[in-house]
Formats: structure tokens, C-alpha cells, sequence
């Protein structure tokens, strides 16, 4: 019994030294805690002494110190109250949308002139083992926490955020994850890497957009500005190692091209083409940018905006002209002419750039500085004025057209420039239009408009003025007459033509009497013919028997001055030897009637043709001598000529002679 009673005091007490051992070296850490372990001393001989370095705060082999492992959230055992102290932390927590900076309060020294430690592999500065053992570097870290909850040991490490940035002189803003918004674009520049005598670092791929650090460093990444950009999205950069600015995407407005000019790149080569390069180059690019929005580094590459519209430029003072003109500082031009008179004369001049020609425009009349806006709002109208074409008007045309009039004027006198202008615009339009191309600008038309000349010699231009409308007035008034007078020509060309018109009837109707006439004599020859050889065949054919009656019937009627004399005709031999007894051989005498009948006894169509015409003139009391003339040619064929005419009272005959 005394046994059992023994053995049973015994567990008790075991069972409760058991219990006070359990409860004395027992750890309880909650959800959200760490425990940071503190080593009093150590049990072990070589280390009983022994204590952290005064360089290192963590130990790393069982020293007394800090301990690099962390309790973490649970019921620990074995940490003796006079051996162990642990202390309760709160576990690191990153809020969404921000990030977190590391400061390791030991580990290995940095190199000379680093700034930040490198990353090391340490599940994100979880295992202090790992980073103090792999390399981590005491000081400000590289690596950094995005959004989330960390057992980290902050013994080790400093953790700052947005809650406790002030205390560590950080901006809490610059721990808020980066936002790019969709119409801007990242302008970075690193503040670690090698140092370049570029104006920005080249570009590094492989880095995450600067979201990996030491992949940026190890692959030779510059320190500064840097050429490459971070589009829209969000970005999780260390503020120790990168700053960024946000800058607006470049806009090319419609109707104009964006001339490139790159202050990075390789040296152009020495035979560029009007100083213009290709991509990769630096200078001017030969290639716009069409209208649109670019995501540009404006630190490495201006865009030089240029308007591919018509631009209309007056030299004139007496219009009222907006600051913002590009011709608000152009005035009227004073010449001097070859006479010396001084006079005014105002100018316009249309321009155009096309967009191919505009980088060899900003090669040729170069660029402001980038700090320049590249245009400026016309109050009134809202339109845009580019700076291009402002510095092109002011370093270019001001002079170009200027000098160009004053030299020309020298060569004319002021009234010669005056009355001539049109020829001046014509050689002023070849002079310049030659001079703008070799600056890649167009000229669409130069145009002089006014010329004020002085007073004297408007008085002369005036005077000069009014004598020309004189002449004119004189002009105008001896046309008219001239009208007038050609009026009456006509109207007497058409009176007379009237009268023509009638002269011509008369003629036609003449014509067709003769016609009549002449149809009504042949077919009286005929019938003539054809009574003669009647009454012969009725005789018994004696043509001798024919003429003596004839004879006897004509007697009493004969008339002797009115007669035609005939040749040696058988027929008129036989009529005359039968009807005057015996005529003499040298005149034998036939009036018109019996040499009519004679005719008709020939056969033949002269003999018509005499008949006919012989009739023709009995019938014509006026013949013409040209009338005469035919039948005395068409009577010789017959035997017959011409002995004299002789008049009598009421009657006009002629005498043929024979000459047998």
C-alpha cells in the first residue's frame, strides 16, 4: 500500500513537473504574429562565450543574439524563459496597389559606390537564413514586396510603407503601385547602373519594364535617362532604382506630318542628302509621321509638328493681323527705284509643304528648342499656328521676298515697276519659287497687290491715266462713225442689189426672147425649105423654072437701094438673070427678103445658122457691129461680100459685092 501510495505521489509530481516544464517553455504565436527568437547563452562549450560580432545583429550558428529564424503562428516548445526571449510581432503586410521597401539592417557591405543591395534569393526577405548565408547586402535593397503578407524578420529587415514612409524621409505616394495612363507614356530614368555618355541609356530587354532590377543591372543597364519607354498599365518600381515621369503620347493633327529628330542613335554618315537619316540615326529623319498619336520619348526625340496645307503670308501694314499670325511681324515693303523715288508696295505669298518634303524644310531651316510648344491657339478663330512654319517665315521668307523687291526695284524706274507689274510678279514667281525648293517648300503663287508711289508721281499717273481715257473716248467715237459709215454702205449695197436683181431678170428674160426668136426662125427656115422644094418638085424640079416665077411675083415689089449683092451662087445668077435681064459681073444686088429665101434653098446647118441669124438682124432695128461682123463670115461661106451700107428713110440695109 505504501508503495503504491509512493507511486502514485511520484507521477503526480512527474506529471506536473512534465506540465511546468510544458508550460514554462511553451510559445503560443497567433494568426498574425511572428515570433523574433533572443538567445541568452548558449549550452554549447565553444559557443558558451562567444556573442554576435558587433557588425552582425543576427545569429547564425546558436550564438546569443537575435536568431535569424522566426516563431511562426502556432504553439512552440522548448524555449526556456531563462534561456530564450521571444518577441511578438506583427506579421508585414503590403496593402493592394502598393509596394513595400526593404532595408537589411545587416549582412554583407556593399561595394563601393553601389546604392542598393542586389537581390538574393530569400522568398522575399522571409528567410533571413538564406539571405544573410547567399550574399544580401546590408543597406537599401534592390528587391522589393508587392501586395501581400510577409513573416518577415524585422530584426533583420525594415519594412517600410505607406504607414511608416515618412519616418525613413520616403515619399508614401512614390510606394503606390505606378499607373501609365492610356493616353500618357513612362519617361524612366534609373538612378543605379553603369555610367554612359549618351544622352540616355540604350535599351535592355529582359527586365520587365524595370520591374526586375538586378536583371537590368546584370545585362548592363545606364544609369539615367533611358530610351525606353512604359506604355498604359500598371508598374511595381522600386523608387530607389527608377523614376517616372508621365508625359503625354506625341500628336500629329490631321492635315500635318511629325518631322523626327533623334538626339540618339548612331553618327550620321558624312554623305547624308540634306542632312536628312535613316532610323537608328541621330539627326533629322528622312521618314514623317502621319496624323495620329506616338508613344515618343520626348527627351530623346523631338517632333517637330509641320502643316501640309496652303499658308497665305501679307506684307502689309494696313491690315489688322492677330499675335499669333505667322505674318503678324510682316509690314509693307519700302523700295527704292533705279529713279530713286521711295514707294510702298505689298506682297502675297502662298505656300505649301508637302509631308515628304517637310523634314528637309526642318533640316534646312532648323528647330527651336524643345521647350517650345509647337503651336499656339488663335484666340478668335481656335486655329492652330505651328512653330515650324512661324521660324520658317521669320529666319526664311521675311528676307527672301524682302531682298528680293529691293533689288529688283533698283533695275526699273518707279513708274516703269508700276505699269509692269505684272511682268515683276512673273520674274518675282520664278525667283522665289526656285529659291523656297531648295528648302522643301512649295511657292503656289507670289502676287503683288498694291504699290503706293509718291505723290508727285501719282500726279504723273493720273495725268497719265486721264489722257489714256481720252484716247480712248476718241477711239470708242471714231468706231462708231466707222459703224455708221459701213451701216450706209450696206444699206446702198442693198438698194443696189435690188436693182442688180432686176437688171439680172431683165437679162434672163432677154435671153429667153432671143431664144424664142431664134426657135421661131428655124422653124420658119424650115418651112421655108420645105415650101421652095415644093413648089420646084411641082415646077418638074427646074430650079431655073422656080426663079422666073419668083421673078415675076417680086417684080413689082423690087427695090434696088435695098439689096445684098451676090458672088458667083448658081442660084443667084439664075435669079438675077431672070429678074433684072443681064446684071453686071461686078455687082449683083439681093434684098434681105429674097437672100433669106436664097439661104433656105441651101442645104446644110450653116445655111440655118445664116438664115437664122440674117433674120435675127431684119428684126433688130439697132444692130451691134459685132452682130454685123458674124453674118457678113457666115455669108462669105455662100459666095457673098460686102460692097457698103446704105441708108435709107425707115430702113437699114447693106450690100454685099461679088468678087468672081
Amino acid at each position: 500500500m505504501g508503495v503504491f501510495v509512493f507511486l502514485i505521489i511520484i507521477g503526480i509530481l512527474g506529471i506536473g513537473t512534465f506540465y511546468f516544464v510544458l508550460r514554462a517553455t511553451a510559445i503560443e504565436i497567433g494568426d498574425h504574429e511572428i515570433g523574433l527568437i533572443y538567445k541568452r547563452f548558449s549550452l554549447q562549450h565553444e559557443l558558451r562565450k562567444r556573442s554576435v560580432s558587433a557588425e552582425r545583429l543576427i545569429a547564425l550558428r546558436g550564438e546569443p543574439g537575435c536568431q535569424a529564424e522566426t516563431l511562426a503562428p502556432g504553439v512552440h516548445l522548448g524555449y526556456w524563459p531563462w534561456m530564450y526571449t521571444i518577441r511578438k510581432e506583427l506579421i508585414t503586410k503590403v496593402l493592394p496597389g502598393e509596394i513595400a521597401l526593404v532595408m537589411a539592417k545587416d549582412g554583407s557591405p556593399m561595394p563601393f559606390g553601389n546604392l542598393l543591395g542586389q537581390g538574393v534569393e530569400c522568398d522575399d526577405f522571409q528567410n533571413a537564413r538564406a539571405f544573410l548565408t547567399r550574399g544580401g547586402q546590408k543597406g537599401r535593397q534592390l528587391s522589393i514586396l508587392s501586395a501581400g503578407e510577409y513573416r518577415i524578420n524585422t530584426a533583420l529587415f525594415d519594412i517600410i510603407t505607406t504607414s511608416n514612409a515618412p519616418e525613413y524621409a520616403v515619399n508614401p505616394e512614390s510606394l503606390k503601385v505606378c499607373i501609365i495612363a492610356t493616353d500618357k507614356v513612362g519617361i524612366v530614368t534609373t538612378l543605379i547602373g553603369r555610367s554612359t555618355e549618351e544622352i540616355a541609356g540604350p535599351k535592355i530587354d529582359g527586365h520587365s519594364n524595370f520591374q526586375d532590377p538586378q536583371s537590368f543591372i546584370q545585362k548592363g543597364g545606364s544609369k539615367g535617362l533611358q530610351e525606353e519607354l512604359i506604355l498604359a498599365g500598371a508598374y511595381q518600381l522600386n523608387p530607389w532604382f527608377v523614376q517616372v515621369e508621365q508625359e503625354s503620347l506625341v500628336v500629329v493633327p490631321p492635315g500635318t506630318v511629325g518631322v523626327v529628330i533623334s538626339l540618339v542613335g548612331k553618327n550620321p554618315p558624312i554623305e547624308a542628302v540634306d542632312q536628312l537619316v535613316e532610323d537608328g540615326y541621330r539627326g533629322v529623319c528622312r521618314r514623317p509621321l502621319g496624323s495620329g498619336k506616338y508613344a515618343i520619348n520626348p527627351r530623346i526625340m523631338r517632333i517637330k509638328v509641320v502643316p501640309t496645307h496652303q499658308i497665305t503670308l501679307d506684307w502689309s501694314s494696313n491690315k489688322e493681323k492677330a499675335p499669333s499670325n505667322y505674318d503678324s511681324q510682316l509690314h509693307t515693303l519700302r523700295l527704292r527705284s533705279k529713279d530713286g523715288f521711295l514707294f510702298g508696295i505689298e506682297v502675297t505669298q502662298v505656300i505649301r509643304i508637302l509631308g515628304e518634303d517637310a523634314p528637309k524644310m526642318i533640316a534646312r531651316v532648323g528647330s527651336a528648342d524643345n521647350d517650345e510648344s509647337e503651336y499656339v491657339l488663335d484666340r478668335k478663330s481656335g486655329a492652330q499656328k505651328f512653330n515650324s512654319i512661324r521660324h520658317l517665315v521669320m529666319r526664311v521668307l521675311e528676307s527672301m521676298v524682302g531682298n528680293y523687291f529691293r533689288n529688283s526695284a533698283q533695275d526699273y524706274q518707279a513708274l516703269d515697276f508700276h505699269e509692269k507689274r505684272s511682268e515683276r510678279q512673273r520674274e518675282a514667281v520664278a525667283h522665289i519659287k526656285n529659291a523656297l525648293s531648295s528648302f522643301g517648300v512649295q511657292a503656289v503663287g507670289t502676287f503683288i497687290n498694291e504699290i503706293d508711289l509718291p505723290e508727285q508721281l501719282e500726279t504723273v499717273l493720273t495725268e497719265r491715266k486721264v489722257a489714256e481715257e481720252r484716247r480712248k473716248i476718241e477711239l470708242i467715237e471714231l468706231e462708231a462713225e466707222q459703224s455708221h459709215q459701213a451701216l450706209a454702205r450696206a444699206r446702198a449695197v442693198t438698194e443696189m442689189q435690188q436693182e442688180l436683181v432686176r437688171a439680172e431678170f431683165s437679162v434672163r428674160i432677154a435671153k429667153l426672147v432671143a431664144d424664142a426668136r431664134r426657135l421661131t426662125d428655124k422653124v420658119e427656115f424650115e418651112a421655108l425649105q420645105q415650101r421652095i422644094e415644093a413648089e420646084i418638085r411641082g415646077l418638074g424640079g427646074s430650079t431655073k423654072d422656080y426663079m422666073e416665077t419668083q421673078r415675076i411675083k417680086q417684080f413689082p415689089n423690087l427695090r434696088l437701094p435695098n439689096v445684098w449683092v451676090g458672088g458667083n451662087s448658081d442660084i443667084s445668077d439664075a435669079f438675077f438673070a431672070q429678074a433684072l435681064g443681064a446684071p453686071s459681073a461686078e455687082e449683083k444686088q439681093l434684098d434681105n427678103p429674097q437672100l433669106l429665101e436664097l439661104l433656105a434653098m441651101q442645104n446644110g446647118e450653116s445655111a440655118k445658122l445664116a438664115y437664122m441669124r440674117l433674120k435675127g438682124l431684119v428684126n433688130n432695128p439697132n444692130p451691134s457691129e459685132s452682130d454685123i461682123s458674124q453674118l457678113i463670115n457666115m455669108l462669105k461661106q455662100f459666095g457673098f461680100s460686102p460692097i457698103q451700107q446704105r441708108e435709107l428713110p425707115g430702113d437699114t440695109d447693106y450690100s454685099i459685092e461679088s468678087k468672081s
